[in-house]
């Protein structure tokens, strides 16, 4: 009896080692929240990147600026590949439509988008007027490594933005609507004839 009693409770025991566990599921953020804050946080850095840019530029710019032309324009395109990340998923895993609120967030997410794109095209443009041949191919590789970052980045936004305003009316689809279109097109110019006047440098 005694013997029976113990191999019941051994195997009580062994049952519940033996038992699966199961992991509480965590919820996961927002992807529309994520994306903005992603978004967000790489415009401010792509910014003081810009500002780290121009500054080199305003002076001579000589053998030893380089390295930190490079690093800054390494730096920028870094931030806009992370935020990529960000906003990629935004086609397929937000639910249309959006309530009036997240709705709301849109016109400065796109706005967002769009500063980072003009930051890299007013970039781009800088450095082909103020700097030698010579040392244009010398960076030539981290501002096509820049460029090449932007039309990943905006397509998915465009696509999802407009998508977001379809059927709706009202001041926030009217500003979506004219933001996305004035990114593209400077995504264009960025993968067109920017990219082209970088790509001639030998």
């Amino acid at each position: 009896m005694q013997f029976f009693t113990f191999a019941l409770a051994a195997l009580s025991v062994g049952s519940v080692l033996s038992a699966p566990t199961t992991t509480p599921t965590v919820p996961e953020p927002k992807v529309l929240t994520s994306a903005i804050s992603a978004v967000s946080s790489s415009k401010s850095n792509v910014d003081t990147q810009v500002a780290i840019i121009k500054k080199f530029v305003d002076v001579t710019v000589n053998d030893a600026a380089i390295p930190a032309l490079k690093s800054s324009l390494n730096n920028i395109a870094s931030e806009i590949a992370t935020a990529t990340k960000f906003v990629v998923p935004l086609v397929t895993d937000v639910v249309l439509p959006l309530a009036e609120q997240e709705l709301a967030n849109v016109p400065g997410f796109v706005g967002n988008v769009k500063a980072i794109a003009a930051d890299v095209e007013y970039t781009a443009n800088l450095l082909l007027a103020n700097l030698s041949k010579q040392t244009l191919l010398l960076v030539k590789t981290e501002v096509l490594l820049v460029l090449a970052t932007i039309d990943p980045f905006v397509k998915p936004v465009a696509q999802f933005a407009n998508a977001a305003v379809k059927g709706t009316s009202g001041p926030s689809t009217v500003v979506i609507g004219t933001t996305v279109a004035t990114t593209q097109e400077i995504s264009g110019r960025i993968s067109g004839p920017i990219t082209s006047a970088y790509n001639k440098l030998v």
